[in-house]
């Protein structure tokens, strides 16, 4: 093969080379590659004779310890009388199954079919879709968000023997914008992103009814958190009837309890081609014994009035973490908080003073998240206690990791000019600024969207230039959070300038969001006082 043709989506040798010394590293402090026994919330370490609170599983819910699912994945190996059936699913398929794919869809509202994890699933149905099959015969244009899961990522090369794949910018909506105009396209993204935070569906949903895009989710991460019956984050936020070219897969794992994945799909012929066609169907996939009678038993859960409880309390362990620690999606309602630290050996150093204090965190860096930005990655579950959140918390404040609430009564921002460590963080309609400076950790709140000018009022230009047209239902401070969220090394900064009334302008300095708003900085927590 030539040079020409190689890497162009992936290397993984420089991918190693990149990352293999700082494995090496994590793995001299015992905080990586460990074998443990684990329990609802804790591990102990096979090496070991100590119990450590787990902030490391995805166990979001804590079903994955419910004596129910033990009990159906048992329930099946014996009414099955084997682990596994060695057989294509386009041949021959156990009578579980069908009655579990059934259960999910009711719970999901959707036509389900499962596979035996998200990347399998994702590695058999993408191909499919970039073929054109369901698009007229027409390969779809392929975008990939930068930030979608590395699963997603490693099928670029798959994918371009089909049709045309781009990787575009995390959430770059007028460059998607664009680039859906030129052609039939599909979008690749999570739902839930794996470090935290979620995908603005509501603009993807815009997106379909302007242009027809196409969606393919990974939800991995927002099952059973969100909705009635568990339904997710993405499948919650898409309505009551999603166009039958979107397609999310999502985690029987994780939040749900149990094991494997279910493909959500929303038209009878997609899910025909799809159960012919796709990879796993055609070999030997099917979920084992085990995960089916795992999967039945949680899926009874969630279609009982028992799920809103869990969710309830899951609610609860984030609410006390947010008000304990600050960090970039604060006060979003997901259950992963990403803690970004200034260097990998930080990353390391704070992983590894919260072991020694009986804490089990994960320190994350390349490649599972871009070079700038190593951190550690905390999920919380509903299975924690609040004694477990307090002991965290106090861990990471005893690292120098900022705090939350009490934060309030720091020094506030800004002074005037340039604000290049400013974060504008997403919660719940509302919109926080943080000032992430070394010199002045403080926060300002709230900037309503409800409150702020739309951008189908004339907004001025401060650089003098052409206003870009704007979709009219969208908000001066989406705009601004669009500029900076998933991309504040690329953007510009926000730029703070003082008017004669004491109050500030706030402008995003890129010259694409010229979004302005008035905001209050006179006492410790600013309050938005009138509209651009």
């Amino acid at each position: 093969m030539s040079n020409e043709l190689r890497n162009q989506f992936r290397s993984t040798r420089r991918l190693v080379s990149t990352s293999d010394h700082t494995f090496t590293s994590g793995e001299q402090l015992a905080l990586l590659h460990r074998s443990a026994v684990a329990g609802q919330r804790s591990v102990e370490f096979v090496d070991g004779d100590r119990s450590f609170v787990d902030f490391s599983r995805c166990s979001y819910t804590g079903l994955g310890n419910d004596p129910r699912l033990l009990e159906g994945a048992h329930r099946s190996l014996n009414e099955m009388g084997s682990l596994h059936w060695p057989v294509a699913r386009t041949r021959l398929e156990p009578r579980p199954l069908r009655e579990l794919e059934e259960r999910l869809s009711a719970v999901f509202g959707a036509r389900v079919i499962t596979y035996s994890s998200v990347s399998l699933a994702s590695a058999s149905v993408l191909p499919v879709l970039a073929s054109g099959v369901l698009f007229g015969d027409t390969p779809p244009l392929v975008l990939v968000d930068e930030r979608a899961h590395a699963s997603l990522q490693a099928l670029k090369p798959t994918l371009a023997d089909e049709t045309e794949v781009r990787t575009v910018r995390h959430e770059d909506w007028d460059s998607i914008e664009q680039q859906c105009q030129e052609r039939q396209t599909l979008y690749v993204c999570d739902g839930v992103w794996s470090m935290g935070g979620g995908v603005d569906i509501g603009h993807l949903r815009g997106l379909q009814e302007r242009w027809g895009l196409a969606l393919y989710v990974d939800d991995a991460h927002g099952v059973s958190i969100r909705g009635g019956r568990g339904e997710g984050y993405a499948r919650t936020l898409l309505g009551s009837k999603p166009a039958a070219t979107t397609f999310v897969v999502t985690s029987l794992s994780k939040g749900f309890g149990a094991s494997g994945a279910a493909l959500l799909v929303f038209g009878e012929r997609e899910e025909q081609l799809l159960r012919r066609f796709s990879l796993a169907s055609a070999f030997s996939h099917p979920l084992n014994a085990a995960a089916l009678g795992a999967a039945l038993a949680s899926a009874e859960i969630h279609l009982s009035d028992e799920l809103r409880g869990v969710q309830a309390r899951l609610q609860q362990r984030i609410r006390a973490f947010d008000q304990r620690i600050s960090t970039r999606w604060r006060g979003d309602g997901l259950p992963i908080r990403r803690i970004d630290t200034t260097s990998i050996e930080m990353s390391l150093s704070v992983a590894s003073a919260l072991l020694a204090a009986g804490l089990f965190v994960s320190p994350v860096f390349f490649p599972t998240v871009p070079k700038k930005e190593p951190g550690l990655r905390v999920c919380l579950s509903a299975a924690h206690d609040a004694p477990d959140i307090d002991k965290l918390a106090d861990g990471l404040l005893a690292c120098g990791i900022p705090p939350g609430a009490e934060w309030h009564n720091a020094p506030v921002l800004p002074t005037e000019g340039p604000l290049p460590n400013a974060r504008l963080i997403r919660s719940a309609g509302t919109w926080d600024i943080f000032d992430w400076s070394q010199a002045q950790q403080a926060e300002a709140r709230l900037i309503s969207t409800a409150s702020l000018v739309s951008e189908k009022n004339e907004l001025a230009n401060s650089d003098g230039g052409v206003k870009p047209k704007r979709d009219p239902r969208i908000t001066a401070a989406d705009r601004i959070g669009q500029a900076t969220l998933g991309n504040i090394a690329r953007r510009k900064p926000f730029v703070a300038t003082k008017l004669e009334s004491g109050q500030y302008r706030l402008i995003d300095g890129n010259a694409t969001f010229q979004a302005l708003t008035l905001c209050e900085w006179s006492g410790e927590v600013p309050t938005v006082v009138a509209n651009a």
